[in-house]
């Protein structure tokens, strides 16, 4: 059995506004890679295992019960994309009749209305799950973890799980400022790098601070209260006296926009990266001509490098009459990941087959690529991708990518 890949690499080009380019921005690399041969969905540990369960090719055997097996999708602030995404994986089991312990079993998604703990824990009780996905908070994961109910989490936000329970598809914030640090100070060689918070994403700014200090760059955190023009002014004039390589902000579109604008017409030319907040066509609006060359970083891969775009894409369209989105593939993985652990144990009971979620080792198969987790139920294989405005859009312009198959060093 063949798994198809996908690469991209871009680069960052100097200019007369510094490392990023021309107007800020970043070298664009605007290749599209084809997928190839369509991908056969997860194969799991060293390409030996294979998660699609035939029916034993037996067909004098009596046939046996269907088993429901219920699945919980926690909703959160993430669109409707995910949960689809999540419902489109199980549909595909469910048309392999997969057996588990000669019984085939059948997978049904059961959404959990609210954040509340509370619901939580009625819907647990209540529908008996095997599993849950979604965009998990940490009240919620504390819940998980004492129902020992595994779980795989589409948010950026951190759990205090202990990696037995909740695990995360995508990188964390916390993962996010670290690989950031890393990337700006380390492989763009940038020496000093002023972070600005907004009061948003404080585990990811202070990360951040943290991995460019470690590798020898400076670091300086500012407070921006309030975006008030006063409050705004007074940032712009120390930053304009800090003289930084780059500005790391980390609040929403409207603040950053103002932000942008004004350190532009106060001639502070530097590039200007942003987290995922500011990624939208909010932010284009709002800048306006101040807007091209501003970057910002979002986690996970975009579409066109996936492993298998192509088929995923037709699939996702055919069953939803809508074309899929990032978040839609990545809960699309999240739940491969659960049912490969499920049919690597032989078994959808929770107590059986979360140590095999927990050692997942899935070389290939999934959209994004490879796939273990660390002691904290963090995905070793984290990617980033950093977007920037070019003629009035959002265009992909690097990776930032963890080691392969490596433990991540946490705080």
């Amino acid at each position: 059995m063949s798994v198809c890949r996908a690469g991209f690499s871009g680069s960052l080009k100097p200019s007369r506004y510094g490392r990023f380019g021309r107007n800020n921005g970043v070298h664009v690399n605007k290749k599209l890679w084809s997928v190839g041969v369509a991908c056969v969905l997860a194969a799991c540990g060293n390409q030996a295992q294979n998660h699609a369960v035939n029916n034993n090719g037996d067909s004098s055997s009596a046939p046996t019960a269907e088993a429901t097996v219920n699945i919980l999708y926690l909703q959160g602030d993430k669109d409707e994309a995910a949960r689809q995404g999540v419902d489109l994986a199980l549909a595909e089991v469910n048309e392999k009749a997969w057996k588990m312990q000669g019984q085939t079993v059948r997978f049904v998604l059961r959404n959990v209305e609210g954040p509340k703990e509370a619901t939580l824990l009625s819907a647990i009780k209540s529908r008996q799950p095997a599993a849950a996905l979604g965009d998990i908070n940490p009240a919620q994961a504390v819940v998980l973890q004492q129902q020992n109910l595994p779980a795989v989490s589409l948010r950026a936000e951190p759990t205090e799980a202990d990696g037995q329970t909740v695990f995360h598809i995508n990188a964390t914030a916390r993962q996010q400022g670290s690989l950031i640090g890393q990337y700006l100070a380390v492989q763009q060689g940038l020496d000093k790098i002023a972070v600005v918070s907004h009061g948003q994403q404080t585990e990811l700014t202070q990360a951040l601070q943290d991995r460019v200090q470690t590798a020898g760059g400076h670091a300086s955190m500012y407070i921006l209260g309030k975006t008030n023009q006063a409050d705004v002014r007074q940032l712009v004039l120390q930053l304009k006296t800090a003289q930084p390589d780059l500005i790391f902000y980390s609040g929403d579109a409207k603040s950053a926009a103002m932000l942008v604008r004004k350190l532009q017409q106060n001639k502070v030319l530097v590039p200007v990266m942003m987290t995922q907040e500011a990624l939208g066509k909010s932010f284009i609006q709002q800048a306006a001509a101040y807007a091209p060359g501003s970057m910002a970083v979002m986690a996970g891969m975009p579409l066109t490098q996936l492993t298998g775009a192509d088929r995923f894409g037709a699939a996702f369209a055919e069953r939803f009459h809508t074309d899929p989105n990032e978040a839609a593939a990545a809960a699309y993985d999240g739940t491969w990941a659960l049912l490969t652990a499920m049919k690597l144990a032989d078994s959808t009971a929770p107590q059986t087959y979360a140590s095999k979620l927990k050692t997942l080792n899935m070389s290939g198969g999934l959209l994004s690529g490879a796939l273990t987790f660390d002691n904290q139920g963090q995905r070793n294989e984290a990617v980033l991708t950093v977007y920037q405005v070019e003629e009035g859009g959002w265009v992909v312009a690097d990776s930032i990518r963890a080691n392969p198959n490596q433990a991540q060093t946490t705080p």
